[in-house]
């Protein structure tokens, strides 16, 4: 029998590998492809979420609780993070103040894992938070839509502060209690 932590190493290389896949399919759109690399992130562990499973969906859910599965969990992040961030610099066409402020965002969220994974303090996640994929999904669902950052600036600001609020408030409520 495989062990919780090589099930979750394997989520994790598995994760990296199909979101690498998802993004090479040139027919599945790209906010398509940012929800599905989303919803790969539960193959890790979805131990608070339905299923309720842990690595590779097997039962065993304890690891989903320790220190081990942070670390592998954020490293799995920048690894998929990394590769949907080249992906819009380089395939979409997006104005460039949209991409300056995805890039802020992907590295201030790369920062905080350094520095989590350095020091093992969850603080680190909180001071420098995920806000990279939701914005880049809210950003590329609107050019979808056919709102053009010129046309709907006021709306993209909007829409990107709500975003900001939001996950400041989430990533508290997920990382604030733990050391």
């Amino acid at each position: 029998m495989t062990s919780p932590s090589i099930r979750l190493w394997q989520a994790e290389v598995t994760r990296v590998f199909l979101s690498a896949f998802i993004l090479l399919i040139p027919q599945i759109p790209f906010s398509v492809k940012i929800i599905i690399i989303m919803l790969l992130d539960r193959l890790d562990c979805s131990s608070d979420y339905y299923p309720k499973k842990g690595p590779m969906l097997i039962k065993d859910t304890r690891i989903c609780r320790t220190k081990e599965y942070q670390l592998a969990d954020k490293i799995g992040d920048i690894f998929c993070y990394t590769l949907l961030w080249l992906y819009y610099l380089i395939y979409v066409d997006s104005p460039e103040i949209l991409k300056k402020y995805i890039t802020f965002w992907f590295f201030v969220r790369v920062i905080g894992t350094i520095l989590f994974e350095k020091t093992g303090e969850m603080k680190w996640i909180i001071f420098f938070p995920n806000i990279f994929i939701e914005s880049l999904l809210a950003i590329t669902i609107l050019q979808d839509l056919g709102y053009t950052y010129e046309e709907y600036k006021d709306t993209y600001i909007f829409i990107l502060f709500i975003i900001i609020i939001f996950k400041l408030i989430i990533e508290l409520a997920m990382h604030g209690s733990k050391k």
